[in-house]
């Protein structure tokens, strides 16, 4: 059986960022997540990759607030580039 992945079962369509935040916020209510936890939830577990989210994402920050990941998904997506 496949393993369910929070992140791919919520999202629809997402219009603009603030839907992908209110999608992350409903996985991560407290409004901040780990940085291993958030890769977790893509399913990526490679730490090369998690270590080029880090960077692309900031250091410093440990969570990351909801937000950041939101702007960070739009930024790399195609709905973003719309």
């Amino acid at each position: 059986m496949a393993r369910s992945n929070p992140i791919a079962d919520n999202v629809i369509n997402p219009e603009c960022v603030e839907d992908i935040e209110q999608m992350l916020l409903k996985i991560w209510p407290d409004g901040k997540a780990e940085l291993t936890e958030f890769a977790a939830a893509l399913g990526i577990t490679n730490e090369i990759d998690i270590n080029t989210m880090k960077h692309n994402l900031g250091l410093g920050y440990t969570p990351y607030p909801i937000r950041r990941y939101a702007d960070y998904l739009w930024e790399n997506s195609n709905y973003g580039s719309k």
